[in-house]
């Protein structure tokens, strides 16, 4: 919604997009089928490889709080790709 409320005043103009690394894929394509090309600037990366290999097996709450954000931007995609099979001008 952000970016085609966003299109008419940003198309002509470079635009930084600043979000999670997790979201990055999903906005770059909204952005890009509204014909704004953005230079990404990603935030919020996790590395869980920096983890002891023994606590890398241990459930924590950040990694389901990661878990949760990737399959939040996994049914994403797939809302968009529903969406634009549906009405191909609608994202």
């Amino acid at each position: 919604a952000e970016a085609k409320l966003l299109a008419p005043t940003l198309v002509d103009y470079k635009v930084a997009l600043v979000t999670s690394v997790l979201h990055m894929p999903r906005a770059k394509d909204l952005f890009n089928a509204q014909g704004v090309e953005v230079i990404t600037a990603a935030t919020d990366y996790h590395n869980f490889a920096v983890l002891p290999w023994h606590k890398q097996l241990v459930p924590n709450a950040q990694a389901l709080h990661v878990v949760t954000q990737y399959s939040h931007e996994v049914v994403g995609k797939a809302w968009i790709s529903m969406r634009r099979w549906i009405d191909p001008e609608a994202l």
